[in-house]
């Protein structure tokens, strides 16, 4: 009698073959239907095609005619920024010299050579009072050590 049971309770081995065309179709349909539904709303607002890009020529190679030549120029117009005088910046007073000139005023100049050319100002500039704190800040005092760690070298 079990044996019934459970030959009763099993699925079926055969496939029906109807529903799973059914299935196939009916996705097929909805595809098309889709893809005709798209296709007509994209031609009523009127969308522009989708055309690729017209391929455009290529530009013919520009080719140096003559490259020893474009070399020399180069190396002219290089050689006058390095050894000709010319405004930078007129409004700021500005001057480019030649490299040889600015050598020989820092080596006149001596150890003073690499010193900032303007001297700092003779006092500090004035605070705004409205860019002075309210309350003021204590920075935490450091105390020099009185003798450096062992081992190190001063």
């Amino acid at each position: 009698m079990a044996r019934r049971e459970l030959n009763e309770r099993r699925q079926r081995e055969s496939v029906r073959s109807w529903v799973v065309l059914g299935v196939g179709f009916g996705t097929l349909a909805f595809l098309g239907l889709t893809l005709f539904g798209i296709s007509f709303y994209v031609r009523w607002i009127g969308a522009p095609p989708n055309d690729p890009p017209r391929p455009v020529p290529f530009p013919e190679p520009r080719l140096q005619a003559d490259s020893s030549a474009d070399m020399d120029q180069l190396r002219g117009e290089q050689a006058r920024q390095v050894e000709g005088y010319a405004w930078m910046d007129r409004n700021r007073g500005l001057i480019r010299i030649p490299v040889g000139r600015a050598m020989e005023i820092l080596a006149a100049r001596g150890a003073a050579g690499l010193d900032p050319l303007e001297a700092a100002p003779p006092e500090p500039l004035p605070v705004r009072p409205e860019a002075v704190r309210t309350r003021a800040v204590q920075l935490p005092s450091v105390q020099p050590l009185a003798a450096p760690p062992q081992g190190v070298r001063p």
